[in-house]
C-alpha cells in the first residue's frame, strides 16, 4: 500500500538552502534567476510578513536608480519564482505560496508551508515553557531543535547584509539552547559525556564564546576530568588574548581556581 505525499512546501535555511514542493526537490543551483533564490529566502525568513515592493527592489537591485525598470524586473523575478514553485499554476489562478496584494509580497503561512527556522523557534519556545516543570520533556524538545541546526542561517550568503541579522539571531538561539540542553543532560540523566561533547561541538562553531568555555570547564571538573579542564581554561585564555587582547572573566578564572583548590 503506497503512502500519500505531503502536499506543500518545505524550506531549510539552517544550512545550505533545500527546497521541496509536493515531494519534489528543487535544485536551486540550476535556477536561471539567482535573484529569485534570494527573494525566496528573504520572504521565507520574514515568516509571513508582508514586505513592500520598494524594500524588495532595494534588496535585489541596491544600486539601481531606475525605479520603473527595477519594479518591472521585480515582477519578472516574482513570475519566475511562482512558476518554479508551481509549474502547473494556471493563468489568473491564485498561487499557493507567493502572494501579492497592494504592492506587498509574502509567503502565505496559511498555506502548507514548513520551514526549519520556524520549527526551530517553535521547539525552543516549547522547551523553555516546560523546562522548570518537566525537565525530560524539555530536554527532548531542545534536542529536536538542535538537530535542525545543520549550519548557520544561509551560509552561502555570508556577506549579504540582509542575512546578517537573521544569522546572528539564530546563532544566539542555538547557543542558548545548547547551554540549556547541556544542563538538562546533567540534571535529568547525569550524562556528563554527552554534555561535554555537546559543548565541544558548539565551541567548534564559535571558539570565542566564553560562556561555552565556562560551561565546558565546569562540566569537566564535575566529571573529575581535571586535566582536560585545565587544558580548556588555557585554551580559552589563549583564544581571548589572541583575538581580543582580553583575559578570561573573573567567573571563568574562579572556576579554574576552585578546581585547583579541589585537587590540592
Amino acid at each position: 500500500m503506497g503512502t500519500t505525499r505531503w502536499r506543500g512546501m518545505h524550506v531549510h535555511l539552517l544550512g545550505p538552502l533545500h527546497v521541496e514542493v509536493d515531494g519534489r526537490v528543487l535544485d536551486v543551483s540550476t535556477w536561471k534567476s539567482k535573484r529569485a533564490v534570494t527573494l525566496l529566502k528573504y520572504l521565507v525568513a520574514r515568516a509571513g510578513e508582508r514586505v513592500p515592493r520598494d524594500v524588495l527592489v532595494d534588496l535585489l537591485w541596491p544600486d539601481s536608480e531606475d525605479g520603473y525598470k527595477s519594479t518591472h524586473n521585480l515582477h519578472t523575478v516574482v513570475y519566475y519564482l511562482r512558476r518554479t514553485l508551481e509549474p502547473e499554476l494556471r493563468r489568473y489562478e491564485d498561487p499557493r505560496f507567493l502572494r501579492h496584494v497592494h504592492g506587498k509580497y509574502w509567503i502565505d503561512t496559511n498555506a502548507p508551508v514548513w520551514t526549519d527556522i520556524e520549527e526551530f523557534r517553535r521547539l525552543i519556545r516549547q522547551a523553555e515553557a516546560v523546562r522548570s516543570e518537566d525537565g525530560r520533556q524539555s530536554l527532548t524538545l531542545y534536542q529536536r531543535a538542535l538537530a535542525l541546526y545543520r549550519d548557520d542561517f544561509c551560509p552561502e550568503d555570508l556577506y549579504e547584509d540582509w542575512a546578517v541579522p537573521f544569522r546572528e539571531r539564530f546563532r544566539d538561539l542555538y547557543f542558548r539552547a545548547t547551554l540549556h540542553t547541556a544542563q538538562l543532560l546533567v540534571d535529568v540523566e547525569g550524562n556528563f559525556s554527552d554534555t561535554i561533547g555537546l559543548c565541544r561541538s558548539a565551541l567548534d562553531r564559535d571558539p570565542y564564546r566564553e560562556e561555552l568555555h565556562q560551561a565546558l570547564i565546569g562540566y569537566l571538573v564535575k566529571a573529575g576530568r581535571y586535566g582536560e579542564a585545565a587544558i580548556q581554561y588555557r585554551t580559552c585564555k589563549r583564544l581571548l588574548n589572541e583575538e581580543f587582547g582580553l583575559n578570561p572573566s573573573p567567573a571563568t578564572r574562579a572556576l579554574f581556581d576552585a578546581m585547583k583548590h579541589e585537587i590540592m
